[in-house]
């Protein structure tokens, strides 16, 4: 028995060192990969440049020619594109701040929309897009981003767009359990930096700077969203909550006509700072017999000055006035860490 044992781990052993690492993978580690992480070990790198140094000149062109896992590295330089639709996959979409060749661009990749329509469309999972300046959408009721088709798993981050006088920048139509990270969005006066429209769901709005547009971040009728850590002023309402299930927490909400409406409920605002907007929060509650002064949780919050008593905060309810309160509000605003510019 103790040589049929040994002559057994003799043969496993000699196995070991002669199959290659990666048949060996398997019985040496149990970790399993999510599809978004393939990208990583199965796809290529595809890249662009406008001064033809790439694979491909044209954002579009190469996200055409994109399979599932592949990473396409869009170096700085100006593209004048639209209508950048994504149906793959575990694509990413990486912008690269630096020329490839001998070109003279820096900064990040500025695509241009010309005002003609969309610039992005990401109608697949797992698609990361990052590192872009985007200006000039339509000119009329169109996005620079938008995610829909029930996309799920999706990561919008450090991104700048700005100077779209039409249109949202970021529209959230129809996706669920996607990021919305560390972007800045400005001078937008006309409509909303970020929506998150009825169909969606699970989205996390964190660490974005929006100034100048109209209502920085506006969740509509959408619900278990989580929007944390963002930097909101000079807009006309700060944040709009529509929608239940929502958490507001650890926001900088400062110099907007209104800091933030919330017209829904079961939602949880807490340790957030309200500074210097012409009213700091207001809200109306659904009709319904339910519905009392603590139904939107209203927790800690820094309301401009240090308050020893409860903040009360007025609004309606069942098309009368009413009020909820924060009973204990913040003596100090709270050292929100946020994207720097």
């Amino acid at each position: 028995m103790k040589k049929i044992l040994l002559s057994g781990l003799s043969v496993l052993v000699c196995l070991l060192l002669v199959l290659p690492a990666g048949i060996c993978l398997p019985f040496i580690s149990a970790k399993s990969y999510s599809s978004s992480e393939f990208h990583l070990y199965l796809g290529n790198v595809i890249t662009v440049d406008d001064d033809g140094d790439g694979d491909f000149t044209s954002i579009k062109e190469a996200v055409s020619h994109a399979s599932a896992g592949d990473v396409i590295e869009v170096y700085s330089g100006i593209y004048n594109e639209y209508n950048i639709s994504i149906t793959t996959p575990d694509v990413t979409l990486k912008g690269i701040p630096y020329e490839l060749g001998n070109g003279t661009s820096t900064g990040k990749p500025f695509i241009d929309g010309k005002g003609l329509d969309v610039v992005l469309i990401i109608l697949a999972d797992n698609v990361t897009f990052s590192g872009f300046h985007i200006e000039n959408q339509g000119n009329r009721l169109v996005n620079a981003i938008l995610l829909s088709n029930n996309s799920k798993n999706c990561v919008v981050s450090d991104n700048d767009i700005r100077n779209n006088s039409y249109g949202m920048m970021i529209d959230c139509a129809s996706c669920n359990n996607c990021s919305i990270l560390d972007n800045t969005l400005s001078n937008c006066p006309d409509y909303q930096g970020i929506i998150v429209g009825s169909l969606s769901n699970y989205i996390t709005i964190s660490g974005n700077v929006i100034t100048g547009v109209s209502i920085g971040i506006d969740i509509s009728d959408s619900p278990h969203n989580i929007v944390t850590r963002n930097k909101i002023s000079k807009c006309w309402h700060g944040i709009d909550i529509w929608g239940e299930n929502n958490t507001i927490l650890l926001n900088n909400l400062e110099n907007n006509s209104v800091g933030l409406g919330s017209y829904s409920y079961n939602t949880v605002i807490k340790h957030n700072n309200f500074i210097n907007n012409k009213k700091q929060a207001t809200f109306i509650i659904p009709p319904s017999i339910w519905h009392g002064p603590g139904y939107i949780k209203w927790i800690g919050n820094y309301w401009n000055r240090t308050r020893i008593l409860p903040q009360f905060i007025f609004g309606w309810s069942c098309a009368l006035p009413w009020f909820n309160i924060d009973w204990r509000p913040a003596l100090k605003p709270y050292d929100i860490e946020y994207l720097k510019v």
